[in-house]
């Protein structure tokens, strides 16, 4: 019977079945924290450079940093507008372009010209209509108002 006893397996509970794939999960857990704690470590150390650098403390140099950009709101839409609408311009022209291709289509030395005339007229046109809104601008800064009409400063 002594020797029966020594053969016979113990019952093995659930989580000691669950224990590697607990060690394995704890594992990933200490990476990713380590990981973390250097880039703290490095990100620490960076401040401290960029500190020392300035010759002032981290506590300064970060407050330098963190001083909000007053922008204003209608400049953002407009850089905004105009960076995606010229993007699709400059797309839809080298689109234009692909149709040079003699092998797949067929076109005259007329048919460029009115092409290429049609959006020379609208290129100008924007311009015009920048230029005016430009020297509009201008001459509604420089108006003074006056009984009878408007009168340009000196």
């Amino acid at each position: 019977m002594a020797a029966a006893a020594k053969t016979s397996k113990k019952p093995v509970s659930k989580t000691a079945k669950t224990a590697p794939a607990a060690k394995v999960v704890a594992k990933k857990v200490t990476n990713a924290s380590s990981k973390r704690s250097t880039a703290r470590a490095v990100a620490s150390k960076t401040k401290t450079a960029v500190a020392a650098a300035t010759k002032s403390s981290p506590a300064k140099a970060a407050s330098k940093k963190a001083a909000p950009k007053v922008t204003d709101p209608r400049r953002t839409a407009f850089v905004r507008l105009a960076e995606g609408r010229t993007s699709q311009a400059i797309k839809q022209i080298r689109l234009l372009g692909n149709l040079s291709n003699l092998s797949a289509y067929d076109f005259s030395q007329s048919d460029i010209q009115q092409i290429m005339k049609s959006l020379q007229d609208e290129i100008a046109a924007t311009m015009a209509r920048f230029e005016t809104s430009l020297a509009n601008a201008t001459l509604k800064r420089e108006r003074k108002f006056k009984l009878g009409g408007f009168e340009a400063r000196a």
